[in-house]
């Protein structure tokens, strides 16, 4: 299921609600996965999906992120 208001806003927000002037619909070949997959290549491996987060600890040079499980990583930026 999709929420109409958030249908309705997205196409009210890239102009396909005008009468007139509206934008022309451009698609890629090949779906989203023809640019995500080359994007997302060099750092696949490093993200972490079902890793819930407790803390995120900023220090001047370093930012901790503490999870549920009772890891922690340090990241130059979060």
């Amino acid at each position: 299921e999709f929420p109409a208001r958030s249908f309705v806003q997205f196409f009210d927000n890239h102009g396909f609600l005008q009468l007139k002037n509206q934008p022309q619909w451009l698609v890629i070949r090949g779906g989203s996965r023809s640019y995500l997959e080359p994007l997302t290549r060099p750092y696949r491996d490093g993200v972490r999906l079902n890793c819930p987060v407790k803390t995120i600890q900023r220090h001047a040079d370093r930012v901790e992120v503490h999870t549920r499980s009772g890891e922690m990583e340090t990241f130059d930026e979060v």
